[in-house]
């Protein structure tokens, strides 16, 4: 079930009956899935972006070059997205980089 609540700035949902909520923030955020992200100055490809049973709020599970992760993309029995063994990582939206428009033009130029 998920419920969201306009006005207050909340998205509600249950996962394996525990009471989840994201922010509006968290939903307002300009990373989506096959977009590539910086983890640690590596680049990094999002595969999923969402719910989980093992923490509260919105994660993005992202693949990572040379099996820097540390994980499949199944935590406790559950697939959230795949790739090879120890090159996925689980994050919060704070722990990667995105790469603003603005510089993908420079790089495009050069």
């Amino acid at each position: 079930m998920i419920i969201l609540l306009y006005g207050l700035d909340i998205l509600i949902t249950t996962r394996s009956s525990a009471l989840i909520v994201i922010t509006q923030q968290e939903l307002q955020n300009d990373v989506h899935v096959n977009q590539i992200v910086f983890v640690n100055n590596q680049e990094a490809l999002v595969k999923f972006i969402g719910t989980v049973h093992f923490g509260a709020g919105l994660f993005y599970g992202v693949e990572v070059p040379f099996g820097s992760g540390c994980t499949n993309g199944t935590e406790g029995g559950v697939v959230y997205f795949s790739c090879p063994e120890n090159s996925g990582m689980f994050l919060k939206y704070g722990d990667f980089q995105i790469q603003k428009e603005d510089e993908k033009e420079d790089e495009d130029e050069l």
